[in-house]
């Protein structure tokens, strides 16, 4: 799942829960818990993988000065899913925080903003290399900053139409912008539930983040669990829509590679148990088939 999708599984959770769908902010819903801890864990992964590749990085520059117009290609698809995806981190944290003012019966879920703190943190780190810039090529440094730019604009929208100030306060780049934001609609659409303000968030949100499609995606196995654990989160399964389209052909790919290789492993299973089968009896002769008709 590449990282496009992640920004219109944001702006999906924000049209949604606008619209009253999404149980985010509804005192009687409380937050999955098991949702919760796979968003964790998934997220703490991918944390973890963009660590390594940013070390490599370094260590490459390093090592090898001659390359460093390389080793800034290279990594460029790593350093832009940082900073795109920090756009869904922020929004689940902006709902979580919501949730839980709107009731104080909701439950701590510290999950969500541990996250989105960690996930700032790497941003930093991408951002401090993209200030020193050791021998970036211009182009690729250009791209980073106007992406930067881009994911600071439309999270700041999108939690603005949230309409919760501890949210703006928590989670926001700028919450003085965001405050402007929050009498400005994402759309001209009134967000009914029909889909037509979601339709008009994700043609806005394509236009300012256009990946070509054939971009590579360092992550999308994390970037995927992660999502299913989003959606699953907000107590949404997978019959349950309107999903954004691109989630659910990628849940529908998910779910029918797993059913072919649980299909691959029941054969194989099946074809061991008689290969067994056929060798106890080649071994044993006459005596296997005592007690059955032998006369």
């Amino acid at each position: 799942m590449h990282v496009r999708h992640l920004i219109e599984l944001a702006g999906w959770l924000v049209d949604e829960s606008d619209s009253g769908t999404v149980p985010a902010c509804r005192p009687s819903q409380e937050w999955n818990r098991g949702a919760t801890f796979d968003y964790w864990m998934q997220s703490r992964c991918r944390l973890e993988r963009w660590g390594y590749a940013i070390r490599a990085f370094d260590s490459r520059l390093a090592t090898d000065p001659e390359s460093c117009a390389e080793a800034w290609r290279g990594a460029c698809p790593v350093f832009e899913e940082i900073l795109a995806s920090e756009m869904l981190t922020r929004v689940v944290a902006a709902l979580d925080i919501a949730r839980q003012a709107e009731s104080v019966r909701a439950g701590s879920t510290i999950g969500p903003r541990t996250v989105a703190i960690d996930h700032a943190d790497m941003s930093n780190r991408v951002l401090r290399r993209l200030v020193a810039a050791r021998g970036g090529p211009a182009d690729v440094l250009e791209s980073l900053h106007r992406l930067r730019r881009r994911v600071e604009y439309w999270t700041d929208r999108l939690i603005a139409a949230i309409g919760c100030a501890g949210a703006l306060r928590g989670t926001a780049f700028d919450s003085d912008r965001a405050t402007r934001f929050s009498d400005v609609p994402l759309t001209d659409q009134p967000s009914n539930g029909s889909g037509a303000c979601l339709r008009g968030v994700r043609d806005a949100l394509r236009d300012a983040f256009a990946w070509p499609q054939s971009a590579p995606t360092p992550h999308a196995t994390s970037n995927r669990r992660i999502a299913a654990a989003v959606l699953s989160g907000w107590g949404r399964g997978p019959t349950e829509g309107p999903w954004p389209h691109a989630i659910w052909l990628e849940h529908l790919f998910t779910q029918a590679a797993e059913a072919a290789k649980w299909v691959d492993d029941a054969l194989e299973c099946g074809n061991r148990r008689a290969a067994a089968a056929s060798e106890q009896v080649r071994f044993d002769g006459p005596t296997a088939l005592r007690g059955r008709h032998v006369r």
